[in-house]
């Protein structure tokens, strides 16, 4: 990639209803400002980048009406910090709220979220660009970080990472110029990096005492069997009998691993194929009740709306037409 902001960051933001605008005093000079459209919402989008090794983003702004973004992402990884947000992510389905920390791994995938309106979005974020993990880290460190993906996607399940909120905190108020911006930026892309990395060694190290290797071998068959038959009513016996292991410890170790209890992990699956199906089929909003497994549409409806904030009328009316802009 050749220049970050133009190929990455504007194409989404103007999409979105952002143009080019004047840096303001509550952000860097170093950076450029975009700002959203009046009749869309109020507020800005503030970016730095260094040449094709990574970026630094800033988001405080409100949409005065709901949001379906779709859009052709570039390879890259990501860690977001959240002040404020009502935000999600659509397949795989992942809900963010205020006060939260989110990897993000790209493989030029097709992202797609709904961003909830009159809801602030106050964050700060990190994009780094496989030029700067795989070339220039390698350099600078030569083998030491092989698997960076794996890390930055195993921040979701991190509950307290105060050392990062605060570089994250440092980031947001800097108003340093010149030579000194760009040495401070890369520093504290390295000082997350590396806080990333090592909190993932850590976190590792304490799942392995608490998941034994026929523990994750059989947990791995749960979650294939799952996968297979969510559409379906799924009997704890029946998937107890898949693990080789009782009710209480399968439930236990689910939960340990997925962070979820069985029944929400199931639940998330067939909300997050209705959303598909509302998106990519004619089918009715009663077929699709029925196709992931709910029998009453009302049910359905409402347990829809309580995870995506929308009932399915609305959410395909939204995606629709967002999709035909």
């Amino acid at each position: 990639m050749k220049d970050i902001i133009k190929e990455m960051h504007e194409p989404c933001l103007f999409k979105c209803g952002f143009r080019p605008a004047k840096s303001t005093f509550n952000y860097n000079k170093e950076g450029l400002c975009y700002c959203v459209s009046p009749n869309k919402g109020n507020g800005y989008y503030w970016v730095y980048a260094k040449e094709n090794l990574f970026s630094i983003s800033i988001q405080d702004y409100v949409l005065y009406d709901d949001l379906f973004l779709e859009y052709k992402q570039p390879t890259y990884i990501g860690i977001n910090y959240y002040d404020s947000i009502s935000k999600k992510e659509l397949q795989p389905y992942k809900q963010f709220n205020k006060s939260c920390i989110r990897g993000h791994i790209s493989n030029n995938d097709l992202y797609r979220a709904i961003y909830h309106r009159n809801i602030p979005v106050h964050s700060v974020g990190i994009e780094i660009m496989p030029e700067f993990y795989e070339n220039y880290l390698d350099i600078k460190y030569p083998g030491e970080f092989k698997n960076p993906q794996f890390a930055f996607n195993s921040i979701n399940d991190i509950d307290d990472f105060s050392e990062l909120i605060f570089v994250f905190r440092q980031i947001r108020n800097f108003r340093g110029t010149g030579a000194a911006a760009k040495m401070y930026y890369e520093s504290k892309v390295f000082e997350a990096f590396s806080l990333i990395i090592e909190k993932n060694r850590n976190s590792n190290f304490t799942k392995k005492k608490i998941l034994t290797s026929q523990d994750s071998h059989f947990l791995s068959l749960v979650h294939d069997y799952i996968e297979d038959n969510f559409i379906y009513d799924i009997k704890l016996d029946t998937l107890a009998g898949v693990a080789l292991m009782g009710k209480t410890k399968l439930k236990y170790i689910f939960k340990e691993a997925y962070k979820c209890t069985i029944t929400q992990y199931i639940q998330d699956m067939r909300i997050s194929y209705a959303e598909y199906l509302l998106v990519n089929s004619s089918l009715t909003i009663r077929e699709i009740s029925r196709a992931v497994g709910y029998n009453h549409v009302g049910y359905f409806s409402e347990l829809f709306k309580r995870k995506t904030g929308l009932l399915p009328t609305q959410y395909r009316k939204l995606t629709k037409c967002n999709i035909g802009l």
